[in-house]
């Protein structure tokens, strides 16, 4: 393995190139040892004690000793163990003057959350924003009042009323209805688990409609920014609003503001450098306007507006988009899809990039249709497949989710996950299993329904974690997880020799009182499932009721 490969590590872009300078390999050495989960202190490219510790008990852990000069052998020593641990994506680079530079969380391997956060389920965001080697949580919180009106209850109930839906467009510019960041930090006890942080945030401005959160470095310092897109009071006229982003300026010091020139229903963004200057710039979908707009990156976290890319995408209703490489050629691409089977009934697309990051309806692909699930939210890639993700349309319009599978050579469906009595889900995230096993799915522990893993080659739906298992219980279960399993299955009788569960809380030197304390919020967490308690089919809303947890007790448990 060469250092002239490209290495997306969580939420960091590492270009491991030759030369590389003194401070550059040192920082991403930090980075990769604090993923690792040896403790390098603050990734600032300095060489000091925390750093040469941590690479001490790396080399001790893999059987040998470290020499005490960092070089590119330890560079590559690291790589190598973040491959073997499933924390790489790995990608060709291209030609020299043509750098694959885009940044997606596609290429980036989560830890789910543990906990319920009240956020909407579709802004939440986690990875280490400190560099300080620990979990950090992003997300929004819509306003109350904003939720209650746009709610689905009224959506049905005043379905026709003009007159409700023009008061509210106008209603919502009142500060009331602006969404609040929600800020969170990963639990000494078990960095799954996210309690407060404590953020510096100046607000220039904010928006009514967060829809997601998608990190990238967009500023000059080493820490990690934000895009938001917003889409405005959701529902006729749809007024629009402006998107957002959130800097940087030091560790757990932002500035949020709006970067966009006009106010749109911006519904989803990518981030990727169009114009080849070394800075990641931002695409927005504007599906209303039927366009594909690119904000360019002037530096110092302002951005311009350029019309001179996608000018094929005028005609074409995208709410959805990603950059990905989908042919491995070290160009990025850019997928596009909206609503497949409501007029004006676009085919979701990925428009091949070259080596002047031009897009051509002429270099595309196209993504098969399926009939009743033509909203198309999002996609992955993983080997020589995408997976795309898709919520129902038409009389079902947003009910249940589905995965397809579709191999890039043939262009063809490969296998289909359905399931119907799901809430949505809206984004597909790669995680890691209790095994070790990458995992598809959800970021969050709800709406992991359709959570999926390869088997073969192939989508196989992963089973709970709460069924029997005869197997070994892996390093990386959580807390709650082992706490739930042992109490569940032993209750008070906490002897070692009667289960493997038990077994291990008391190996980690978890006692019947500790888990005691874990068990309900974490079981709360799942039970609520977002707002939708009455999903009472839901495995955790009746091991939740069973246990004496109403939505009421649960909600005041982990809020």
């Amino acid at each position: 393995m060469t250092l002239k490969e490209i290495f997306i590590l969580p939420f960091v872009i590492v270009l491991l190139s030759s030369p590389v300078s003194a401070d550059s390999l040192t920082a991403d050495v930090q980075r990769m040892l604090n993923t690792l989960g040896y403790n390098a202190g603050t990734i600032d490219g300095a060489y000091g004690k925390n750093t040469e510790g941590a690479l001490i008990e790396f080399y001790l852990d893999n059987g040998s000793d470290y020499d005490g000069e960092l070089g590119s052998n330890e560079a590559a020593d690291l790589i190598a163990a973040m491959t073997k641990s499933g924390f790489t994506a790995e990608h060709r680079l291209g030609a020299k003057d043509n750098p694959r530079y885009f940044f997606s969380t596609k290429d980036t391997i989560f830890k789910k959350v543990g906990n319920r956060i009240d956020a909407s389920k579709n802004s939440i965001m986690t990875g280490d924003f400190n560099n300080d080697g620990q979990q950090e949580l992003i997300g929004f919180k819509k306003s109350n009042i904003y939720s209650e009106y746009v709610s689905t209850k009224n959506r049905t109930e005043k379905h026709n009323d003009v007159d409700y839906w023009l008061t509210g467009s106008k209603l919502s510019q009142d500060q009331a209805w602006q969404s609040t960041i929600i800020w969170k930090m990963g639990s000494k006890w078990d960095n799954t688990f996210f309690e407060n942080w404590k953020v510096s945030n100046t607000i220039e401005d904010s928006c009514v409609h967060p829809m997601y959160v998608l990190p990238a470095h967009l500023n000059e310092d080493k820490f990690i920014d934000f895009v938001v897109p917003c889409t405005g009071y959701d529902a006729a006229p749809f007024p629009g609003e402006h998107s957002l982003v959130i800097l940087s300026n030091g560790s757990s010091s932002y500035l949020t503001k709006k970067f966009t020139k006009t106010a749109e229903f911006y519904h989803d963004a990518a981030t990727a450098d169009f114009n080849k200057d070394g800075k990641l710039d931002i695409l927005l979908t504007d599906p209303f306007n039927s366009k594909m707009q690119v904000y360019l990156n002037l530096g110092n976290g302002n951005f311009k507006r350029s019309k001179k890319y996608f000018s094929q995408a005028e005609k074409y209703e995208a709410f959805s988009t990603e950059v990905l490489d989908v042919n491995d050629d070290g160009h990025f691409d850019v997928f596009m899809a909206g609503h497949e089977d409501t007029a004006p009934y676009h085919t979701s697309t990925i428009l091949l990039g070259n080596q002047s990051n031009k897009f051509s309806n002429s270099r595309s692909l196209k993504i098969p249709n399926i009939e009743g699930y033509g909203v198309v939210l999002d996609i992955i890639k993983e080997g020589e497949h995408l997976f795309v993700l898709r919520t129902g349309s038409k009389k079902n319009f947003y009910k249940g989710s589905v995965i397809q599978q579709v191999a890039i050579k043939s262009m063809k469906n490969i296998a289909l996950l359905e399931v119907k009595d799901m809430y949505y889900l809206d984004r597909i995230f790669r995680s890691v299993g209790k095994d070790g096993q990458i995992v598809f799915g959800s970021l969050i522990p709800h709406n992991n329904d359709i959570d999926f893993v390869l088997e073969n080659g192939v989508m196989k739906l992963m089973n709970s974690y709460l069924t029997e298992t005869t197997e070994p219980i892996d390093s990386s279960t959580s807390i709650v997880e082992i706490c739930d399993a042992a109490l569940n299955k032993q209750g008070t009788d906490w002897d070692a020799t009667k289960g493997p569960w038990v077994r291990e809380a008391l190996q980690r030197n978890y006692n019947i009182d500790f888990c005691n304390v874990y068990r309900p919020a974490f079981i709360c967490s799942k039970a609520l499932n977002g707002d939708y308690w009455s999903h009472t089919n839901s495995a955790w809303v009746k091991k939740a009721k069973s246990l004496g947890y109403d939505r009421k007790t649960c909600k005041s448990l982990i809020e």
